[in-house]
């Protein structure tokens, strides 16, 4: 039974108690009406009404209370999570912009070290007074040492751009002038290898299919590889015919066009595998500039080729080029903060080859070829690559995308907590509540049984 029920039944009790016995409850000692009797019927009903009054208000309270603490709980929940969802997406698209910027300044400086290797090449022919395609640059091995660690190139060439009529000349010169590969063997610490003898005679690429587009600037030429960095450990590479490879012929005849530097499709590359191999040395590390393929099996390759004009004058002719092939894989790596994994980014190259790469911290690892992305695509950021004064064969793009591998690491119990913490104030209020009004009831019911006991005597 209620506390303030029973109050109510005690004072009921107190005030209805017979009168002793003679005398009628009704009427006074004369017979006449008792008012005294009405008057403490009429405080008897009106003290019903109030104590009714305050249970009900008391029970609103209550309520109040209840739907207090649920809904409070219920938003602090919400906008805690809500809050969590806004940092995953404010994060990602600061990741997202800031893959898409290194990976377009990692892109410019490329060009820029070729530019910068085209440019020391002009100046030293116009310095010795030498005419292309008879030229060597010295200490080849050092200049392009730290061209392949800035860039994470596997591979820098220059082939000079030789007319018909030439080659033979030209093939009496390249094995004259083959001291630069034994010089740069002796840099990287290989005295030990025998290169062999450079071919006496022009090939084709080895993986050609003898297709060659039209190439109208190209015609009655030929471009033989002839200094590499690194350094080859076999020479019959030298002298290979670059314009009898299909990308590189298309890729040719733009930068004479342009007179620019371009970067071409993603391709496979002419002897990259082999190139690469190659250049491994004997306890099976990759060269200098610590580009490691173990993160991608077999990560899409492009190249830069660059110009190499015969002088500094605006009209100059090209008289050469520079090849420079990267993975695609280094324009990934040492983005995002080491322990913030799963992010996607899908690269296109606009000409029909996609391949999905995943952001494991500081590492970037090919998943495969295609689209492989699993992320929210209402996150998508799109960036483009290439455009601008930089010409391309084909437009980049890059599709980066959150996981949810990214969006668990955003995830906590906090608003579980923060919820549980809220609801424990509300039910610490109540409970302060109901000890005091059962303190206020206990001291009301005192007073009625002092009351009770003063009349009785």
């Amino acid at each position: 039974m209620n506390d303030d029920d029973s109050d109510f039944d005690d004072i009921s009790e107190f005030s209805q108690e017979e009168e002793p016995s003679g005398r009628d409850s009704d009427t006074d000692d004369s017979g006449h009406p008792n008012n005294k009797k009405k008057k403490k019927s009429k405080s008897e009903e009106i003290g019903t009404k109030e104590s009714k009054s305050v249970f009900r208000a008391k029970m609103m309270v209550y309520l109040v209370l209840i739907i207090s603490c649920v809904t409070a709980s219920t938003l602090t929940y919400f906008f805690t999570s809500d809050q969590e969802e806004d940092d995953f997406e404010d994060d990602f698209k600061t990741f997202a912009d800031e893959i898409s910027r290194v990976a377009k300044a990692d892109l410019e400086s490329k060009f820029a070290v070729a530019e910068g290797l085209s440019i020391a090449t002009t100046s030293f022919a116009e310095e010795k007074g030498v005419a292309f395609p008879l030229v060597t640059m010295p200490d080849w091995e050092r200049r392009t040492q730290k061209a392949l660690e800035m860039t994470g190139a596997d591979l820098i060439v220059m082939s000079p751009l030789v007319d018909f009529g030439m080659e033979s000349e030209w093939l009496s010169y390249s094995q004259v002038e083959s001291g630069w590969i034994h010089e740069g063997l002796e840099v990287q610490g290989l005295t030990h290898i025998n290169p062999g003898a450079v071919p006496a005679f022009l090939h084709p690429v080895d993986n050609a299919d003898g297709t060659v587009p039209d190439a109208p600037l190209l015609e009655k030429k030929v471009a033989p590889w002839w200094q590499t960095g690194k350094a080859p450990k076999n020479a019959t590479w030298i002298n290979t015919d670059f314009l009898t490879y299909g990308t590189y012929v298309e890729l040719a005849e733009a930068v004479l066009q342009n007179k620019k530097g371009i970067i071409s499709k993603i391709d496979e590359v002419a002897g990259l595998k082999l190139i690469v191999e190659d250049h491994h040395d004997d306890n099976g590390d990759h060269h200098a500039h610590g580009h490691d393929h173990s993160i991608g099996d077999d990560p899409p390759h492009s190249f830069i080729l660059q110009p190499i004009y015969e002088s500094f004058d605006s009209d100059a002719e090209v008289v050469g080029l520079l090849y420079i092939v990267v993975g695609w894989d280094v324009y990934f790596q040492g983005i995002l903060p080491e322990g913030t994994n799963g992010v996607q980014i899908v690269l296109s190259d606009g000409c029909g080859s996609q391949y999905t790469f995943v952001l494991e911290g500081q590492v970037g690892r090919l998943m495969g070829e295609g689209d492989l992305h699993e992320g929210y695509d209402s996150l998508k950021v799109t960036s483009t690559l290439t455009g601008g004064d930089r010409v391309s064969q084909c437009e980049y793009i890059l599709e980066i995308y959150a996981t949810d591998e990214l969006k668990e690491s955003y995830e906590s119990k906090d608003p579980l907590i923060f919820a549980i913490v809220v609801a424990m104030i509300f039910v610490f209020t109540t409970m302060v509540f109901l000890v005091y009004d059962w303190a206020v009831q206990r001291r009301q019911w005192m007073i009625i049984r002092a009351a009770r006991k003063t009349q009785a005597i």
